[in-house]
């Protein structure tokens, strides 16, 4: 949650592109291991200018692990985890052979099921295989780095009330939210995963997430100091749910999982940068994506649908005597494609920053940020159960974009030992997308609508960090 805002109204990004696997609901962890990570940036307000549509909340921006020149270099961990009874092991291999870098990352998690001091709760266990490798090349006018990720997980889905024992059937336009919301919760019903250390047995009840990343980041360096930074990236995520749903006679066209569902993404990011100056600096760019899902199973996460991304964007970043000045222009545009239903959705943003120093320990900055969020598949399609929360939620084909307009007022002051910080915002949102209670019952279970309304937040951040000394 950054700044009462989550979900997807919330990007993330990894290996250098973004990441798209959570387009079934608002309410779920991204899968990345966090081995072979070399940081994770928290970026507040809106920053649609920068990372397009959804930033309309902040981002996460996780940086991979970087290379090193010279002799092998070798990192072993390895984690017992109490509550679970399980094991965390890791293994990274990084240096450089003729000039090339190169990282090589595995991880391996084995949990079983999570215990209380009063009891073990059943089916609950976790397993998680992660595999990163890496290639770069540098000189003086070129910077090349592929990077590849698989990671494969098993999730027990935990036990429910009896009463929730069977799962509606839904059609095409049915799903997203009891449908949308598997990630968690969908089946807290279901019966063990019967091969996990021999205490699942009978009916499996369990998620198998397969999901593989591959991007290629090259940096141009010319003879006047600009750079074109050119990313390619491409993602293929399956999700697949087992458990009783009442279609055992279901045969998929993958495998006998009662869900089943493929999300392949592909984007290309291109960035000018001109060659700075003391007083300026420029950056240009555009960025496409292009995705489809497709289901194979009985239940649907969300109806097959395509979606395509295009924006172009500028940055200007001015250097003056008491004020640094900072600008952006971006125009973003989506458009979501599924059996009788193609819409276009788009938006113009902007962002002005203004800096200044208070002498040799302080900061002050205002910024004002605009940003866009087109609604997802789940708002637009949902028409089902969601058995986690025990509501049945309805979306609405005609929402319409949402729009954010937030300033942003922040001072930090800091010595040698200590630093403190006061961050104030105010966020007004134009036709936000929420659910709303309708007071209608459906197979007992309360209807919630996807509605729009206008919204503001207020909110602020304080902050005091401080180094002991130990001379």
């Amino acid at each position: 949650v950054i700044r009462g805002l989550s979900g997807n109204r919330v990007v993330t990004f990894t290996q250098n592109i973004r990441f798209e696997n959570g387009q079934w609901g608002d309410e779920h962890g991204i899968e990345i291991n966090p081995f072979g990570t070399q940081s994770i940036e928290v970026i507040k307000g809106p920053m649609s200018v920068l990372y397009g549509s959804d930033a309309i909340g902040g981002v996460i921006y996780i940086s991979p692990d970087s290379f090193v020149d010279g002799s092998p270099q070798v990192e072993f961990g390895s984690l017992y985890n109490s509550n679970y009874s399980g094991l965390t092991n890791n293994l990274g291999l990084k240096g450089s052979v003729g000039g090339i870098n190169y990282i090589f990352q595995g991880s391996y998690v084995d949990n079983g099921n999570f215990s209380t001091p009063e009891e073990e709760i059943e089916n609950t266990f976790f397993e998680n295989t992660d595999f990163k490798a890496a290639l770069g090349y540098s000189s003086d006018k070129f910077i090349s780095e592929l990077r590849f990720n698989y990671s494969e997980s098993t999730i027990g889905i935990p036990h429910m009330e009896d009463d929730h024992d069977d799962h509606d059937d839904h059609g095409d336009d049915d799903d997203d939210h009891g449908d949308d919301d598997h990630d968690d919760d969908h089946d807290d019903d279901h019966d063990d995963h019967d091969d996990h250390e021999g205490e699942h047995e009978e009916e499996e009840s369990f998620q198998a997430l397969e999901n593989l990343t591959l991007s290629w980041k090259n940096t141009f360096i010319f003879n006047d100091s600009s750079e074109l930074e050119v990313i390619v990236g491409h993602t293929m995520n399956n999700r697949k749910e087992y458990g009783h749903h009442g279609h055992d006679d279901h045969e998929g066209e993958h495998s006998d999982a009662a869900m089943d569902l493929d999300l392949n993404t592909t984007s290309v990011d291109l960035k000018y940068m001109f060659a700075k100056t003391e007083k300026s600096e420029f950056v240009i760019g555009t960025s496409f994506l292009s995705q489809e899902n497709k289901n194979f199973g009985e239940e649907e996460l969300i109806p097959d649908a395509k979606k395509n991304d295009f924006g172009l964007f500028g940055l200007a970043h001015f250097h003056g005597k008491v004020w640094d000045i900072m600008v952006g222009l971006r125009s973003d545009y989506r458009r979501i494609q599924k059996r009788q239903f193609d819409e276009t959705y788009g938006s113009l943003t902007t962002s002005l920053g203004l800096k200044t120093d208070m002498g040799n320990n302080g900061t002050l900055r205002i910024n004002y940020s605009t940003g866009y969020r087109a609604p997802n598949l789940s708002e637009l399609f949902a028409d089902g159960m969601h058995h986690g929360t025990a509501r049945y939620y309805v979306g609405d084909q005609d929402l319409s974009e949402e729009k954010s307009s937030q300033i942003d007022f922040s001072i930090s002051t800091f010595t040698s030992e200590s630093q403190f910080g006061l961050d104030l915002f105010a966020n007004s949102l134009k036709d936000y997308i929420y659910l709303n209670p309708t007071g209608e019952e459906i197979d007992e279970m309360p209807v919630y609508n996807y509605v729009q309304d206008d919204a503001n937040i207020f909110g602020g951040e304080l902050y005091y960090n401080r180094q002991s000394s130990l001379d």
